[in-house]
C-alpha cells in the first residue's frame, strides 16, 4: 500500500459480513482489517475497470480471430485443391497405361486441375466422367 494520508471512514456493515471478512483475511494472510478492506476495494476497482476493457476489446478480439479463421480457411482450401489434383493425377495414372512422359502427365495435371476446379472438389465415386 502507498503512503498516503489516510482518512478515517465509518460505514455500516451486516454482522455476517464481518465474519467473512474474518475468514477472509485468514485466507488471504492480511494482519489487519483495514489492510483487507483497502486491497477488496482496490481488486474490485481493478475488476470493474477489467470488464469495461473487455467490452472495447471484445469486438476487436472476435474481428481478429475471424480474420485469422478465414485465412486458415482459405490456405487449407488451396492445399486441398492441390491434394485433390494431385489425386486425380495419380488415379489416372494408375487406370491406364504405366509409361506416362513428363508431358503427358503435365496434361493430366492440368485437365485434372481443371476438372476439380468445376466440380469444387466434389468427388464422386462409382459415376463416370461425362468430359
Amino acid at each position: 500500500m502507498n503512503n498516503e494520508n489516510k482518512k478515517r471512514y465509518a460505514f455500516n456493515m451486516t454482522p455476517s459480513k464481518d465474519n467473512k471478512i474474518k475468514t477472509a483475511m485468514i485466507l488471504s494472510g492480511t494482519k489487519n482489517r483495514s489492510h483487507f478492506i483497502n486491497e477488496a476495494i482496490d481488486f474490485y476497482i481493478s475488476y470493474l475497470y477489467a470488464e469495461q476493457s473487455v467490452d472495447c476489446l471484445s469486438p476487436i478480439i472476435n474481428r481478429s480471430l475471424k480474420n485469422v479463421i478465414a485465412g486458415t480457411e482459405r490456405n487449407m482450401c488451396e492445399m486441398l485443391f492441390k491434394l485433390a489434383v494431385e489425386m486425380g493425377v495419380l488415379t489416372d495414372i494408375l487406370s491406364g497405361e504405366y509409361d506416362f512422359s513428363q508431358e503427358q502427365i503435365d496434361e493430366i495435371r492440368k485437365h485434372i486441375a481443371q476438372s476439380v476446379a468445376e466440380t469444387n472438389g466434389i468427388i464422386k465415386f462409382g459415376e463416370e466422367d461425362n468430359s
